[in-house]
């Protein structure tokens, strides 16, 4: 059992550390919904959540607590950005905005995932960083 624990952590270390762009747009696509992101009430994500695109991956909860307390705009502040771990900051500031911006407006998600506007700003992401798009399912249900 014990060589199974160490086996399944391995597996994990490497999934957080290979991250590429590819795997956290599909994931934010794939994942979310209109019900399951974690947002203030004031509109923007909380890291700490399970529900938010960016701190799901982070995987010192501590560090998404704090970022957390960090009064700002999200990761368009430096501040926040450094934070993270090495293996999100390679994918660059201005793509995981793009993630972020995604995720936080609610206009881009209906209960069963991306809206339509959800799906036209998912394009635009994807031919700015030169990613594959899944295929859409659009339900235009609030």
């Amino acid at each position: 059992m014990i060589e199974e624990d160490v086996r399944a952590y391995a597996n994990l270390i490497w999934k957080v550390n290979n991250m590429t762009r590819q795997k956290l747009f599909s994931y934010t696509i794939k994942y979310f919904n209109l019900n399951n992101r974690s947002v203030h009430p004031n509109g923007k994500g909380l890291y700490s959540g399970k529900g938010c695109a960016i701190g799901k991956h982070i995987k010192d909860k501590q560090l998404c607590s704090k970022l957390d307390t960090i009064i700002c705009s999200g990761l368009t502040e430096s501040d926040i950005y450094r934070r993270l771990p090495t293996n999100l900051q390679k994918l660059g500031q201005d793509f995981l905005i793009d993630i972020q911006m995604l995720h936080d407006n609610r206009d881009n998600w209906t209960i069963s995932g991306l809206s339509r506007s959800g799906i036209r700003k998912s394009v635009l992401i994807a031919q700015e960083y030169n990613l594959i798009c899944p295929n859409f399912k659009v339900n235009a249900k609030k």
